[in-house]
């Protein structure tokens, strides 16, 4: 993606829910992108997914979640002063989320480069990502030589749009610096806020949002993010508190990732999602920030499948609690509130092909209760994108409980969609990209969070319990 293209806007204009499908030339469909001819030798990416996926590297040296701080504060610094023509297109794309827009929540897809397995069977990368008009279409399989006989196209592809599209060789610094950014300075200001990754497995979720040796994440970046504009903002009449939890969602029950007894069940506590007893721990620092993620990330279930050697069985949110209480000079004081959750779902599978079977025990129930709770994610999504959203299922399952903010309430919202580019997952990416799209649809109503006297919070809470009630009377 290069720095001085401009993206047009897409993903606001109206869509075909089921994409465009075209009659495509394969050979026209790979000389747009040469590095989908299937060719053995992988595209240029990070060194992450060649060793993730058994391919021998030499590891660059590890890097610092503090690291990401000095570019993200430089980033801030140049746009206060007098900005080049790149860092104007950046500043203008990240002020998106004051428009009326901003309601809607903004969908992103990410595609990774083919994994050294895919290489070795000769897979070949089907998804074509146009950057600069925000499109991703995927080459469809050749249908029968039947079909082909009686005159039929030898291929098809299907489009869809979206707010960004990235390719392989974006990084992810390039992905946060875009909407990310904007939906984490809106929380600073009182703006509640959700990022989830949502793709199959092994598709690079984990990758996207967390930290590990060689890359920073969505999670840290935003992290940083926080510290920097407290670090700004902070005098003697505005005080920044910061909390973090951290919980899983593994079989349908909740466990805290941070707390004495991460196996312990925890429930959900009344119509607004709220899980009783959750550890919420005060972070002054980065660094302490840092050693709690890495500490529930530790905590998480994982194992090994044939799609992914590190597979996540369980859905993890890692929530930043911001509280920012300010004096005037009148002495009143105005209390600011605002959450973040930044949300890695477990992968979507499909049992043939990660090597679990009926047979398993308990990796089938692990990989039934995944799917379950995704396909309730999908109803809720497929519920609310429609223009006059009747019932929604938001108490069929734990995931679903807890978004209700997040989905159709009030929050800003961006799910980043990871892709697989290989032909045998052909199935697993249209469904995704057919989610995503779908996403894309859904109004939030996002207020800031703003209590100018104790009692207003006793009021907003009680005015939420009243419409909880009505809604479930009137269904």
């Amino acid at each position: 993606m290069g720095s001085g293209s401009s993206r047009s806007n897409s993903a606001d204009k109206p869509q075909n829910r089921e994409g465009i499908v075209s009659d495509v030339d394969e050979d026209e469909f790979f000389s747009r992108h040469p590095s989908k001819s299937g060719a053995t030798t992988p595209s240029k990416s990070p060194s992450y997914y060649e060793n993730r996926h058994g391919r021998r590297g030499v590891s660059p040296p590890p890097l610092s979640i503090r690291s990401v701080g000095a570019s993200i504060s430089g980033l801030t610094t140049r746009e206060n002063s007098r900005p080049n023509s790149a860092e104007l297109k950046l500043k203008n794309m990240r002020q998106k989320w004051a428009t009326e827009t901003s309601k809607r929540i903004h969908v992103v897809v990410r595609v990774r480069p083919l994994n050294f397995r895919e290489i070795k069977e000769n897979a070949k990368d089907i998804v074509y990502m146009d950057e600069i008009n925000n499109e991703c279409t995927i080459l469809m399989p050749k249908p029968s030589k039947m079909i082909q006989q009686n005159g039929g196209s030898s291929h098809k592809s299907i489009t869809f749009s979206y707010d960004r599209c990235y390719n392989a060789n974006a990084t992810t610094s390039q992905l946060y610096n875009e909407i990310p950014y904007s939906l984490v300075q809106g929380v600073l200001e009182g703006y509640n806020a959700t990022i989830l990754a949502y793709g199959q497995t092994g598709s690079g979720k984990s990758f996207t949002m967390q930290e590990d040796p060689e890359h920073i994440g969505i999670i840290p970046r935003a992290i940083v993010h926080i510290f920097d504009g407290k670090e700004a903002d902070e005098d003697k009449d505005t005080v920044y508190f910061v909390h973090v939890s951290y919980v899983e969602i593994y079989n349908e029950e909740i466990r805290d990732l941070l707390g004495d007894n991460p196996t312990r069940k925890l429930d959900i506590k009344g119509n607004n999602g709220a899980i009783q007893d959750l550890t919420m721990h005060h972070v002054q620092t980065v660094g302490h920030c840092a050693e709690l993620l890495r500490k529930g990330i530790a905590n998480r279930v994982t194992s090994a499948t044939t799609m992914n050697a590190h597979s996540s069985r369980s859905h993890a949110i890692f929530t930043v609690w911001l509280k920012i209480q300010t004096r005037d000079p009148s002495g009143s004081t105005q209390q600011t509130k605002a959450k973040l959750n930044l949300v890695d779902l477990a992968g979507s599978e499909r049992h043939g092909k990660t090597g679990i079977s009926t047979n398993s025990g308990h990796a089938f129930k692990e990989s039934k209760s995944i799917n379950l709770s995704l396909s309730t994610l999908g109803k809720v999504i497929q519920a609310l994108s429609v223009e006059n959203p009747g019932h929604v299922p938001y108490r069929e399952s734990k995931l679903t409980r807890l978004f209700q903010d997040s989905l159709g309430g009030n929050a800003r919202t961006m799910m980043i969609a990871c892709l697989s580019p290989s032909d045998s997952n052909y199935e697993e990416t249209v469904s995704t990209l057919k989610y995503a799209h779908n996403t894309k649809f859904i109004n939030n109503k996002p207020v800031v969070n703003i209590d100018k006297d104790p009692k207003d919070a006793l009021i907003r809470d009680l005015q939420y319990e009243i419409r909880a009630l009505r809604n479930r009377l009137d269904h």
